[in-house]
């Protein structure tokens, strides 16, 4: 019996492990998230500083810094957008706390949260080349 629990606890940590590994991979990379049910089509562009996404439909950019708080938990704050609406522009400032929940081949699962905002949403982004 003690042997299984050795091993059982052996393989959660590997897991654990395997999985903080897939997290550095995508610290660093392009993505997409495309859901024709809402009409989301959006580019983001990450390097270890700096985040830009790109709504493919409007052409609307939110550009931001990301601070990386453990392996797969991320800051992203926005930093400015080009969007010409003015409802866009109350995000400035604001910070979007992503916790990156499983990575599937070139899919990225993540839950996100906007602080001082009722807003909560899980979802998953493409890595692209």
């Amino acid at each position: 019996m003690k042997l299984i629990l050795k091993t059982a606890f052996i393989l959660c940590l590997a897991s654990n492990f395997s999985f903080s590994q897939d997290c550095n991979s995508i610290h660093v990379g392009k993505f997409k998230i495309n859901d024709n049910k809402i009409n989301l089509r959006t580019i983001i562009e990450r390097t270890e500083t700096e985040q830009i996404e790109t709504n493919l439909n409007t052409g609307e950019t939110f550009t931001g810094s990301i601070e990386w708080i453990d392996k797969c938990t991320y800051i992203f704050t926005y930093l400015k957008t080009n969007s010409k609406n003015p409802k866009y522009h109350f995000f400035v400032g604001k910070k979007m706390i992503v916790n990156i929940t499983n990575i599937k081949g070139d899919k990225i699962f993540f839950n996100c949260s906007i602080e001082e905002i009722d807003f909560e949403m899980s979802y998953f982004m493409t890595r692209i080349n």
